[in-house]
């Protein structure tokens, strides 16, 4: 039985610095574009859970934003965004 290897990784990591994680493999971009959203979602909520009161749209605006351009992508693009200390990333592999 041949292992199919993965064709697109998405990963989030501190530019400088070796990742905590390895990136996640999927065979096809729309499960790992999926994931990526994900993932800036959940770190949307807790910049959000952690803000100042009347201050969580600021918190968030650059998540969204990050969201909001990676559901424009082509299917087959590659993307790159550092929000914070953050970069999130979804490379062909």
């Amino acid at each position: 039985m041949t292992q199919q290897s993965a064709l697109w990784y998405v990963g989030v990591n501190m530019p400088g610095f070796m990742p905590d994680e390895r990136p996640a493999g999927f065979a096809d971009w729309l499960d790992a574009r999926h994931c990526l959203e994900g993932e800036i979602a959940l770190d949307a909520d807790i910049a959000f859970d952690q803000s100042e009161d009347g201050k969580e749209k600021e918190a968030t605006a650059s998540y969204d934003a990050a969201i909001e351009a990676i559901q424009a992508l082509d299917e087959g693009t590659e993307f790159g965004r550092t929000i914070g200390r953050f970069h999130y990333f979804l490379t062909r592999g």
